[in-house]
């Protein structure tokens, strides 16, 4: 049986990408197309990723491909939501991938109120 992954661009290739790629590549749901970073080269890559294009570049780059989803890797919270406020302002149908370490546990301490 043949699985058809979700496609995703991941916005931004800084220290906090190094966990993201490997959150999806153990998950194994999605094939990651490319990287947006406004501070690298278009075609440079990191982590084995290319850099496609920059945040202006999103709705070109999401054009053809259905179903795409974009990621933002971004480890500061108020940047990752500038970002995301500014894709979302750029390409207002854009869709949100999510993804979880496959081996994240909770807590024994945890415990519903």
């Amino acid at each position: 049986m043949s699985t058809i992954k979700k496609s995703v661009i991941i916005a931004g290739s800084s220290g906090h990408l190094k966990v993201i790629i490997d959150i999806f590549e153990k998950e194994n749901k999605y094939k990651i197309l490319g990287l947006l970073d406004p501070n690298k080269n278009i075609g440079e890559k990191v982590l084995g990723y290319e850099v496609i294009g920059r945040d202006e570049d999103l709705p070109r780059l999401l054009v053809g491909k259905e179903g795409c989803e974009t990621f933002v890797a971004i480890g500061d919270n108020w940047l990752r939501q500038r970002i995301v406020n500014k894709l979302v302002s750029i390409s207002p149908n854009i869709d949100f991938a999510s993804t979880i370490q496959p081996l994240s546990t909770n807590s024994q301490r945890c415990s519903s109120w």
